[in-house]
């Protein structure tokens, strides 16, 4: 029974993000992705002690990558010391330059409208004001907007919801982007998507297939291209479409129906 709870329990966690110790008298963080995390450590309490770097510390942590934070001085040896500090982060770079030039194609063939666009009312708001909700049946095929390398593949979760608790239950597909920006497919079919970390995608390659997972009240797909703007903010960015041969690439309009071939 414990063995089944503790599966449960493992298929409900969302993947940890970074691991953040004090040994010695140093602080230092790990990057459990495969792509890059900003991370904010701000002290809490410190008592006898005297840090090696200003703080609160903003970095960029590399795929998979060990960091000294930093480390602390004890000002008087005589006297006990403590270091209490928190911590937050963000997947993706660290104020990436989105290049305003990159083109996009649409994720999906057929015809889809977009039922929640740039600065939509239910949830693009903040750091999500630039994300793209497209309506489709659950089990639409899904394609790269933009060539890229995945970074992120997450296929566990089966539920949704609208509290708190499915905002990190999302299915998805994050793709590193040349200028150093994520884009992520969200809410995909549970076992949704065929990739792996490392395999590079074409525009117009399989991402895998959409469905109704984490924080959605209804079948969809969410896209969008971001970054962070530091450890507790992420930052999406407005991307332009390439929808015929006949026009320049736009952004696309909420309540609006778009066709790919």
């Amino acid at each position: 029974m414990l063995t089944i709870l503790l599966l449960l329990l493992a298929l409900l966690t969302p993947q940890p993000v970074v691991r953040v110790v004090t040994l010695d008298k140093e602080t230092i963080a790990e990057n459990l992705l495969a792509h890059p995390v900003t991370l904010t450590l701000t002290p809490d309490k410190l008592e006898n002690v005297v840090p090696s770097v200003p703080l609160p510390l903003t970095v960029c942590l590399a795929a998979h990558q060990k960091l000294s934070l930093v480390s602390w001085r004890q000002k008087s040896s005589w006297l006990p010391w403590r270091a209490r500090y928190k911590y937050t982060c963000v997947e993706g770079n660290l104020r990436p330059r989105h290049d305003p030039d990159a083109v996009y194609r649409l994720p999906f063939r057929g015809t889809h409208r977009v039922v929640q666009g740039y600065h939509g009312k239910f949830s693009h708001r903040g750091f999500d004001e630039y994300a793209l909700d497209f309506g489709m049946p659950e089990g639409t095929p899904v394609y790269a907007a933009r060539a890229g390398v995945v970074v992120f593949v997450e296929t566990r979760f089966k539920d949704s919801g609208t509290t708190d608790f499915y905002r990190r239950r999302a299915n998805q597909v994050r793709v590193l982007q040349d200028d150093g920006t994520l884009a992520e497919y969200l809410h995909l079919r549970p076992a949704g998507s065929p990739l792996h970390e490392g395999d590079a995608l074409q525009p117009g390659d399989l991402v895998g297939y959409s469905g109704h997972t984490g924080y959605a009240s209804g079948p969809h797909l969410h896209f969008a291209v971001f970054g962070a703007r530091d450890g507790a903010h992420k930052q999406t960015f407005p991307i332009r479409f390439q929808l015929d041969a006949d026009h320049p690439p736009r952004q696309l309009q909420e309540g609006q129906s778009y066709t790919a071939p």
